[in-house]
């Protein structure tokens, strides 16, 4: 049964009305603390590929094992809010999107493959903003 301010569908899954969603001003809030804990991750992760010496090490292993991890566990939490949707989504445009600047939006359709747009264009409408997927919440004023 789906609390009071949740709408149950019919694949069972619990959503929070646009109108009634919480605000997650706490990052620790999105995705159950799983946004966190792949933001980690991935700034890990990122630090070390930093170190051309440091790919296909014991270390580079574990970190990366790490991440997948990271981005499985957050992967298999349903999103109950747009806040959690835009969270998702900027975990799989890291994964699998495409790793343009802002000005590249005007860039024809047919110049990419459409998974990567569709995940940005989903982004888009989570947050309302413009650009390519990143972390909103817990910045200043929802810059990257």
């Amino acid at each position: 049964m789906a609390a009071d301010d949740e709408v149950e569908t019919e694949s069972g899954a619990r959503l929070v009305p646009a109108g009634k969603r919480p605000q997650a001003n706490d990052l620790a809030t999105i995705l159950d603390g799983r946004y966190v804990t792949w933001l980690t991750a991935n700034a890990t992760w990122t630090d070390l590929i930093r170190d051309e010496d440091a790919i296909g090490t014991v270390e580079y292993g574990e970190v990366t094992a790490n991440l997948r991890k990271a981005r499985d566990a957050a992967s298999r939490t349903p999103p109950r809010c747009t806040d959690d949707l835009a969270a998702l989504l900027h975990i799989w445009w890291d994964e699998y999107g495409l790793y343009l600047r802002d000005d590249d939006l005007d860039l024809p359709d047919e110049a990419h493959d459409p998974a990567p747009l569709f995940i940005a264009r989903m982004w888009r409408a989570a947050t309302g903003l413009d650009g390519w997927p990143r972390q909103i919440v817990g910045t200043p004023e929802g810059s990257p």
